[in-house]
């Protein structure tokens, strides 16, 4: 499963890398554009990508089993919160079969 990089996981980056720069004095060199820093951070992602795609390569077969153990999460019903703080995902009940009647 390939991983795309889109623009939802470049403005981390983006935010990470203007962070990272050190503030400067009046006197020292003006501070990079926003070019310079966009350059930087997409050295950034492009250095990161292998290893993103190496934790999606890992993740990408547990992924798949648990998709395929719960099937169709149209299947269930709305998270329930108890107040003991216990989660229920009930699954839906279908339409009642021939022999089968309700009480």
């Amino acid at each position: 499963m390939p991983y795309i990089l889109n623009m939802k996981h470049i403005a981390p980056l983006f935010l990470a890398a203007v962070l990272a720069i050190p503030a400067q004095a009046q006197d020292e060199i003006p501070p990079p554009s926003i070019w310079d820093l966009f350059t930087e951070m997409e050295q950034l992602a492009e250095d990161a990508l292998p290893m993103m795609r190496g934790w999606m390569d890992r993740l990408a077969p547990q992924l798949e089993a648990l998709g395929s153990s719960i099937g169709d999460l149209s299947q269930y019903e709305a998270p329930e919160v108890l107040p003991n703080g216990d989660i229920i995902i009930r699954k839906k009940l279908g339409p009642p079969s021939e022999g089968q009647t309700d009480l």
